[in-house]
Formats: C-alpha cells, sequence, structure tokens
C-alpha cells in the first residue's frame, strides 16, 4: 500500500525532527542555561513566525527534550523508535520509567 508507505515515512521524519529538536533544546540548557521561560519563548516565537503550525508549544517542546534524553544516539531501539506515532510515545515516556520497561512497549 503506497499509502500506509508514505504515512510512516511521514511519520518517521516527525520523530526524527523531535528527537533532533530535543537534542537541540537539551544541548542549549546544558550549555547556556535555558530555562523554562525561555523554552516558552521559543514556543512563542515559533507560533508567531509559524502561523498554523502545530506541536510546537512548551510543553511539547519540553516533551522533545525528554524524548531525547530517554533514547541517546546510537540507541538500539533507533529504526524501531521511527515506527512508533509520536502520542504513542508520549504514553510510553509518561508510564514507563526504566529503559527496560521503555523498550519492551516499543517492541510491543
Amino acid at each position: 500500500m503506497p499509502t500506509a508507505r508514505v504515512a510512516r515515512g511521514a511519520n518517521a521524519e516527525v520523530i526524527e525532527l523531535y528527537w533532533r529538536i530535543g537534542q537541540y533544546l537539551h544541548q542549549r540548557i546544558e550549555a547556556d542555561g535555558w530555562a523554562k521561560g525561555t523554552v516558552a519563548q521559543l514556543a512563542t516565537y515559533i507560533a508567531q513566525h509559524e502561523p498554523g503550525r502545530r506541536g510546537f508549544s512548551a510543553q511539547n517542546l519540553w516533551r522533545m527534550r525528554q524524548f531525547f534524553l530517554a533514547y541517546p544516539s546510537g540507541s538500539k531501539l533507533s529504526p524501531l523508535l521511527r515506527e512508533v506515532a509520536w502520542s504513542s510515545h508520549l504514553h510510553i515516556l509518561g508510564r514507563a520509567k526504566r529503559e527496560e520497561e521503555r523498550e519492551f512497549y516499543l517492541r510491543m
């Protein structure tokens, strides 16, 4: 099914984007001392400069950082991560605290 293949490809790109944004945020927080206010300002900036673009609220930006921290670069789960929808990742991150738990739910 070409439509399903396109949807999987688009999902993989979104997951990759969110992981990279989380990586960027983490680096800025660690190096420059970004805090909640700075991330909130970034979310406001995105909303003003990209009207209609969804998914970049301050809360979701923090979730992207959490996603990056949960699955560091080179993770053995990297290919699998791109197959799971963002909403599923949020459920897993919210409930599974250990790496083994997250892996179990991702593989299901």
